[in-house]
C-alpha cells in the first residue's frame, strides 16, 4: 500500500461513515484549499476558514473558473464521481445522491455530499488533493482533519 493509501485509509472512520448511511437529511461536508494562502497552524487556519465561509468574494460561487489552477484541476477531477448540483457544469440528475452543493471561491472549494456517500466523498477529495498538492479539510469531523501539502507532496496534518 503506498503512503498515501496508508494515510486515507488511517483517517477515513469506516464504522462512522457506515452508522451514518441512512438517509439522514444532513450532509458531510469537506473542503479542499489553496495551500499558499492559509494559515499554518490549526487555530489560524479555522479563524481563515470561517471569514471565507462568508462568502464574501465579488463572484457567483458556482463557477468553475474562479478558483486558483491547483483548485480547479482537483475540481474537474472531484467532479467526475460527484458532479455538481449547480453551475455550467451542474448534473441533469439531481435525485443521484452523488450530486453535490459546492460552493466554489478562489481560494476554497467546500462540498456538502450527501451522508451515504461520505467514504467516496472523501477518497474523491482526498485524491485530487494529493495530486495538485491543495489542503483539505474534513469539515464534518469533529476534531476535524486539516491537511496541508509537505515538502513531498504528501499530505501533512496541521496541528
Amino acid at each position: 500500500m503506498d503512503r498515501g493509501r496508508a494515510t486515507l485509509a488511517a483517517t477515513v472512520d469506516i464504522a462512522w461513515f457506515h452508522s451514518q448511511s441512512k438517509e439522514t437529511g444532513t450532509s458531510y461536508d469537506l473542503a479542499v484549499f489553496d495551500p499558499e494562502v492559509t494559515p499554518q497552524t490549526r487555530v489560524d487556519f479555522r479563524a481563515w476558514f470561517d471569514r471565507q465561509t462568508e462568502w464574501t468574494e465579488s463572484h457567483g460561487y458556482d463557477d468553475p473558473d474562479v478558483p486558483v489552477p491547483a483548485l480547479r484541476n482537483g475540481f474537474r477531477d472531484m467532479i467526475t464521481s460527484f458532479p455538481p448540483m449547480n453551475g455550467p457544469l451542474r448534473s441533469a440528475n439531481i435525485d443521484d445522491p452523488s450530486v453535490t452543493d459546492y460552493s466554489v471561491g478562489r481560494h476554497l472549494i467546500y462540498g456538502a455530499f450527501a451522508s451515504s456517500v461520505g467514504v467516496a466523498a472523501y477518497q474523491a477529495a482526498w485524491a485530487p488533493a494529493q495530486t495538485h498538492r491543495v489542503g483539505f479539510y474534513n469539515v464534518s469531523d469533529d476534531p476535524s482533519d486539516i491537511w496541508v501539502p509537505g515538502p513531498t507532496g504528501a499530505l501533512t496534518q496541521l496541528t
